[in-house]
């Protein structure tokens, strides 16, 4: 993928963001690239299996938590330059610079993951419209390869198209997609996060009023 800024190599001055308990869904034959929104700031995750960073980049790593993870980390460096070279995350304009945190691995029961975590580096003096998410990693070499997007929000911060957490699928042929926000999904924008959340409490109020003016009838 190309077109877009450079990206740091280096560690994030903060993490990135990783889901809980996904080995389970984890199926060894696919990439994961998970995006949340917190705090009015984007944090996400990229989970790879190691066999397949074995045949792109020529590695050997190795299989299992114990021997995975000192592995990963010993070649960091290839995996952040990687992840750059075929990760997008920005607007309909352009790709937006990402700093990545910390790596380390998770094994389901179909093969081990390599993740590596990442933050939007931007600073936003607004909430964009839409939020652009590419990625074609693993599937320039291996085109029956697949791969999912997850982005989903916080609690408290919205949605995109008023659900909390929606699924894509990248393929060879389809390695970008577009997620519109809404407006209080981002949490940066104050003012429009305080009128949310009053037109809710408005909201709620006229359905109490409307309760107990039927119970007292």
């Amino acid at each position: 993928m190309t077109g877009r800024p450079s990206r740091s190599a280096g560690a994030a001055a903060r993490p990135g963001w990783a889901p809980r308990r996904v080995a389970h869904s984890h199926s060894g034959v696919q990439s994961y690239v998970y995006l949340v929104v917190r705090g009015g700031e984007f944090l996400g995750s990229v989970h790879i299996p190691v066999q397949d960073l074995n045949h792109v980049l020529g590695l050997d790593l190795p299989e299992g938590d114990e021997k995975a993870g000192p592995a990963v980390s010993a070649h960091r460096n290839q995996l952040v330059r990687y992840v750059a070279d075929h990760l997008m995350v920005g607007d309909l304009e352009t790709g937006w610079q990402l700093e990545f945190g910390r790596d380390r691995v998770l094994t389901s029961a179909h093969g081990t993951y390599a993740i590596l975590e990442f933050r939007v580096a931007e600073r936003f003096t607004g909430f964009p419209s839409e939020v652009v998410v590419g990625y074609d990693g693993i599937m320039h070499a291996h085109a029956d390869r697949t791969a999912t997007v997850i982005v989903k929000t916080e609690r408290g911060w919205g949605s995109f198209r008023r659900a909390p957490e929606i699924a894509r699928t990248f393929s060879s042929e389809n390695t970008r997609h577009i997620f519109p926000v809404r407006a209080e999904t981002f949490g940066g924008d104050v003012t429009g996060t305080a009128a949310v959340m009053g037109r809710r409490l408005v909201k709620k109020g006229r359905g109490l009023v409307r309760r107990l003016t039927s119970s007292g009838r």
